[in-house]
């Protein structure tokens, strides 16, 4: 519900499937959508949604930025997907679920451990690492041990992403 009297749509980008996540949340929010076009006179149509839903290759957007998508390993999760942002010759690789521990031993075959993130982001010749989502979740402002685990497979910068972590990249 933009203020703009004529808002570009709003993109949401993601694996295939996504198309019919966001539609299923647009139609659970239909009731307050409803209320809001019936109850404010400058609002006349419903929110717009663009769902580009990628595999592998270039994500096409309209940015000074470069997107690539590329499947990643999640099995038996499928389609799973990461993304490499490029900007003046840097670059930056967003890849979720790397996990040191988990709640039932079933799900070890499909995440990542902290040592295997951090083997593969060498390898790729990556830094920093910044590890997020790590289960169990490290305290805020802690996760010594999950950065020590990731340093003997890592010599780079090894940070902890916290919710609203930020990072300069140069």
């Amino acid at each position: 519900m933009n203020l703009d009297p004529d808002p570009a749509p709003l993109r949401i980008v993601g694996s295939v499937g996504t198309r019919d996540v966001v539609g299923h949340l647009l139609a659970s929010l239909e009731p307050d959508i409803t209320y809001r076009l019936a109850h404010h006179d400058d609002l006349t149509t419903p929110p717009t949604v663009e769902v580009i839903e990628v595999t592998s290759g270039p994500v096409e957007l309209v940015t000074a930025t470069t997107i690539t998508a590329g499947p990643t390993d999640h099995k038996p999760v499928e389609p799973s997907v990461g993304y490499r942002f490029d900007l003046n010759g840097v670059g930056v690789v967003v890849a979720g679920d790397t996990m040191p521990i988990q709640r039932m031993q079933h799900t070890l075959g499909y995440h990542s451990s902290l040592g295997e993130a951090a083997a593969t982001a060498a390898g790729a010749g990556l830094d920093p690492l910044v590890l997020t989502r790590c289960v169990p979740a490290f305290a805020s402002g802690g996760g010594g041990d999950g950065r020590e685990l990731a340093a003997r497979h890592f010599t780079g910068r090894v940070e902890l992403g916290d919710d609203l972590h930020h990072i300069t990249i140069t």
